[in-house]
């Protein structure tokens, strides 16, 4: 009998970026990347009113009902502006699950390594289990995922993330 375990979950979920009602400024030139982000520890850098915190929370929750979630908190959101940018590798720290939202997008190019990937390749086992994994995401859809996921974004053009990390209360 075919089982999984320590099974990832991800979720895709269709998103209209505009419901946020995100103003973001301030963009700096981040990370060793030097993608233009307005990532930022100052909350005025990147605002959402009410009813976008609201629209955004439904989304997700939509989604984590599936773990049984009910409640969470959105603690950091920012902006992402890549013309020729990419991202290291890297995940989140400091929350449980992050999201980021394809705002303007050509082509996906984000990259999820698989948690044990260095073990897939020293083992010959990558022909049967992905190491990595592109989702085919489209403009005006969020992927969700849990936060110790490690993944990158290949070399993009004219293409904008909404990126945030999420606490579970």
């Amino acid at each position: 009998m075919y089982q999984k375990l320590f099974e990832t979950p991800v979720w895709i979920q269709d998103i209209d970026p505009r419901g946020l009602n995100l103003i973001s400024k301030n963009f700096k030139n981040n990370w060793l990347s030097q993608t233009p982000s307005s990532f930022s520890q100052n909350p005025e850098d990147n605002e959402m009113d009410e009813d976008g915190q609201k629209y955004l929370k439904s989304k997700i929750l939509f989604c984590l009902q599936d773990l049984g979630i009910q409640d969470i908190q959105i603690s950091q959101i920012w902006r992402n502006l890549y013309n020729g940018d990419y991202q290291e590798k890297h995940c989140h720290v400091n929350s449980n699950f992050s999201f980021t939202i394809y705002e303007k997008l050509e082509t996906p190019q984000t990259v999820f390594e698989h948690p044990a990937h260095e073990l897939i390749y020293a083992t010959n086992t990558d022909q049967y289990v992905p190491p990595y994994w592109i989702p085919d995401v489209k403009e005006n859809q969020m992927i969700l995922w849990p936060s110790y996921l490690k993944h990158m974004v290949k070399k993009s053009y004219k293409s904008i993330t909404i990126s945030g990390n999420v606490l579970v209360k």
